[in-house]
């Protein structure tokens, strides 16, 4: 037997799913879908990674975070963030990381493959182990392109 949460959530989900099919009455509408993985490394930073799409979640092919930290830090755990991305499986969302960074320096590179083209919205914040936040950056950029943001400690 099903419980109401989760009919509720298959409702909500049916919902968006409608809202995101049904026609807009702008030619020109956009469609937003996000991805929003969280990153934990071994020096005790929290960094969380986003790429904002300006398109339907079923034109996105994939996305892909490429997270470089200081040498000598591993990763602990990236975990993507729950939503409807995480919950349909859709976009792809890869993940590659590398510690090939002086001290106190992070790049990350976001780039995002649609059906057609796109902009891009990518961002981080790095958060210190205590929580603060240390560091955010924004930058805009269009499907297919490797987009790049530097944080510093």
């Amino acid at each position: 037997m099903r419980t109401a949460s989760h009919l509720l959530r298959i409702l909500l989900l049916v919902i968006v799913i409608g809202l995101m099919l049904a026609p807009s009455g702008r030619a020109d509408a956009i469609l937003w879908c996000r991805g929003d993985p969280v990153v934990v490394l071994s020096n005790g930073m929290v960094m969380d990674i986003g790429a904002s799409v300006a398109t339907s979640i079923f034109r996105v092919e994939t996305i892909h975070y490429e997270l470089h930290a200081p040498v000598g830090v591993s990763l602990v755990a990236a975990v993507g963030t729950p939503g409807l991305v995480t919950l349909l499986g859709l976009p792809k969302e890869t993940f590659t990381f590398y510690a090939d960074q002086p001290p106190g320096q992070y790049m990350v590179v976001t780039t995002v493959q649609t059906r057609g083209n796109a902009d891009v919205i990518a961002d981080t914040t790095l958060l210190s182990p205590s929580g603060l936040r240390l560091s955010f950056h924004t930058t805009p950029g269009r499907n297919g392109e490797a987009i790049t943001l530097i944080l510093h400690e």
